[in-house]
């Protein structure tokens, strides 16, 4: 969304075409179109290894690389937004552990649960 935004301003201000969609657009076809082709094109390649150990492992490898990358994000997020400048922020503390009920314990969809969460973070602040 950032990229289209900035590509719809960077074209907006242009004289030569007074609108921003033609920027959004292209901006957002270039940031994605290579990997698009690189999973289209790669896939068959990964798929065909599959079998093969010796390009499986690495694979595996790389995967729970990925994993524990997202996850240690996750972690840095979590514990800056609950626990903010050194000094606990309980309604970040409320709200997460609403959400986190709301998901995992009643099984309430995720945009119900962003929603939830966002009323009730307006109604808090």
């Amino acid at each position: 969304m950032i990229v289209a935004f900035i590509g719809f301003v960077g074209n907006y201000t242009n004289e030569l075409f007074s609108t921003g969609f033609i920027g959004a657009s292209v901006a957002t076809l270039f940031t994605f179109l290579p990997s698009f082709l690189f999973i289209f094109l790669g896939a068959p390649l990964i798929e065909s290894s599959r079998n093969n150990i010796k390009l499986n492992a690495p694979l595996t490898a790389i995967t729970a690389s990925v994993v524990g990358v997202i996850f240690n994000l996750g972690l840095f997020f979590a514990i800056n937004i609950v626990y903010p400048n050194n000094a606990l922020d309980f309604y970040a503390l409320i709200i997460t552990t609403g959400a986190f009920i709301l998901l995992f314990k009643l099984k309430i969809g995720v945009i119900m649960t962003l929603l939830i969460s966002a009323i009730f973070g307006i109604f808090l602040y």
